[in-house]
């Protein structure tokens, strides 16, 4: 299930739009849920009832076999828009400049640094000034002694280099914007840092702005896979957790209030139930916590 669920995921981030083929049986559930590279859907036309016709290689699907997810999808279209199209220029120029760098510093064009002098040297004394330095120095780091003139400079990371890497992170920060990822769940953006005591509200922001319209998308295709009184519903109880002290305080409430079992309680916390812990507490009174009420050992 993990591995299904984030192929989807992926697929709809990359191309927009993901395939699941799930043909269903006699009883109303799918015998298969397998998705399929939007690649591999050559052409996708409407039926005269109304139906989709997904052609994948030489045969035909209807929307009763293949269920069609989309990130963004405009009216009077059949496919829905690619996150990365929509940032093909974003993508293009980070590439480009990735391709570059690797070039350059690949190719070693610049070199770490320079033996100056102010005397003209013919081509065999520079070579041979460079030999021996590189045959004193390299790897050795042993003490240099100049002589005739010569000074030996650094070469560093110029400005353009720096703005070249401030823009990298520029074009990071683009990407992340498209799909609504906070900038200190990305290493090494420099995004806000965060405190214990902010977590919990980072955390329900993220579900709430990020992923709860993901989450809705494929609750909404999976159950339309299933039958009528089936629904799928996924659990984002670990990103809404909350600290076990307000944890305890809040599902004290609940039980004496009378919304909530003990028993409840203790299946939000993972724990075994016990007998008598299904029975709702009154409102106005205090429940049972005596003896009686404590499970035996083991």
């Amino acid at each position: 299930m993990f591995e299904f669920v984030h192929q989807t995921m992926a697929t709809l981030a990359l191309h927009g739009n993901a395939y699941i083929y799930a043909p269903q049986g006699n009883n109303g559930l799918p015998l298969e849920m397998r998705n399929i590279h939007p690649k591999a859907i050559n052409r996708i036309a409407v039926s005269d009832t109304g139906e989709m016709i997904y052609e994948m290689g030489k045969q035909e699907y209807s929307s009763k076999d293949i269920r069609a997810i989309h990130w963004l999808i405009l009216p009077n279209q059949l496919r829905g828009v690619s996150p990365i199209d929509t940032m093909r220029n974003t993508v293009g120029m980070g590439l480009a400049m990735d391709r570059f760098l690797a070039q350059f510093y690949g190719e070693g064009a610049t070199p770490s640094s320079v033996l100056e002098t102010d005397g003209a040297l013919t081509p065999d004394q520079a070579r041979q000034i460079r030999d021996s330095w590189e045959e004193s120095h390299y790897k050795h780091r042993k003490p240099a002694v100049l002589q005739g003139g010569l000074k030996w400079r650094s070469i560093t990371t110029s400005a353009a280099d720096m703005q070249m890497l401030e823009h990298k992170e520029s074009i990071i920060r683009d990407i992340a914007r498209v799909y609504r990822i906070p900038l200190h769940l990305i290493i090494g953006t420099g995004g806000d840092s965060q405190t214990y005591q902010n977590l919990e509200a980072v955390g329900s922001a993220f579900y709430q702005y990020t992923l709860l319209g993901w989450v809705r998308r494929l609750e909404t295709a999976f159950s339309e896979m299933l039958p009528i009184n089936e629904q799928v519903r996924f659990n984002a109880s670990e990103f809404l957790r909350a600290d076990l002290m307000t944890r305890v305080k809040a599902q004290q409430l609940q039980i004496l209030s009378g919304t909530m079992t003990p028993n409840e309680a203790r299946e939000i916390e993972n724990r075994e139930p016990y007998d008598g812990g299904n029975d709702f507490s009154a409102p106005s009174t205090t429940p049972n916590i005596g003896s009686d009420a404590i499970p035996p050992e083991k």
